[in-house]
């Protein structure tokens, strides 16, 4: 279903350059890092993790508003992992508004099809979508995240 190669090999480090430009994406991995953490003692989000929350959709909004964050991979990157997050979580609210966000982040780029020169990334995100589709933004709609936009 998904190229072998996205799945088992080592990227080229991108994850890694993306905490060294983007607060947004460096905030909502710290986040998911101390969330999980925080999840697996007690099933609730700590100050710390609140805190890296706070600072991602504050910097996130920020890269949304323009420039060339607007729609880069570590944005799509960032909110993919605020919607997993959310949903791991059982923030429904939250991992619909993320789901949303995602999709028109990905249409803008021109569908799945758009972020082929980055097969890590569209696997990640071929991987979660199929995961929750009540999360689809219309769920009477297909999967617009796999076709251009017309």
């Amino acid at each position: 279903m998904y190229p072998i190669e996205a799945c088992i090999q080592p990227g080229d480090g991108q994850w890694v350059e993306y905490l060294a430009y983007d607060r947004a994406y460096l905030h909502s991995v710290l986040c998911a890092t101390r969330g999980f953490y925080d999840f697996a003692l007690g099933g609730v989000f700590g100050e710390k993790a609140i805190h890296h929350l706070n600072k991602t959709l504050h910097t996130l909004g920020q890269n949304l508003a323009g420039g060339e964050l607007a729609t880069s991979d570590s944005t799509i990157s960032t909110v993919l992992t605020l919607a997993m997050l959310s949903d791991v979580m059982n923030d429904n609210s939250a991992a619909k508004k993320h789901m949303q966000g995602l999709y028109q982040l990905v249409q803008l780029r021109g569908g799945i099809s758009g972020l082929r020169h980055n097969t890590e990334l569209q696997s990640k995100v071929l991987r979660y979508t199929p995961l929750s589709p009540p999360l689809k933004p219309n769920p009477t709609q297909p999967l617009t995240i796999l076709s251009a936009p017309t």
